[in-house]
């Protein structure tokens, strides 16, 4: 999982509390601190998002993009 700031497409690449964590873009490293620590913290989300953010990878793979572009054939 990552934690990003919401800037310009964030959400198109993380689902917030899925995949990822999105923080404001204006922090003073408060929501980037409680982000890191509640990942810390909590195992079970950590490994939760690790298999989402794996998941949501694939659908950006060389493979899922060439799929994409057969069907304009």
């Amino acid at each position: 999982p990552v934690v990003v700031t919401k800037w310009k497409h964030a959400t198109e690449f993380v689902d917030d509390g899925e995949s990822g964590i999105i923080i404001p873009f204006e922090d003073d490293g408060t929501a980037l601190y409680g982000a890191v620590m509640r990942l810390f913290e909590d195992t079970a989300l950590l490994e939760r998002m690790k298999a989402n953010a794996q998941e949501k990878w694939r659908g950006f793979s060389s493979e899922r993009a060439w799929e994409l572009i057969q069907n304009y054939d």
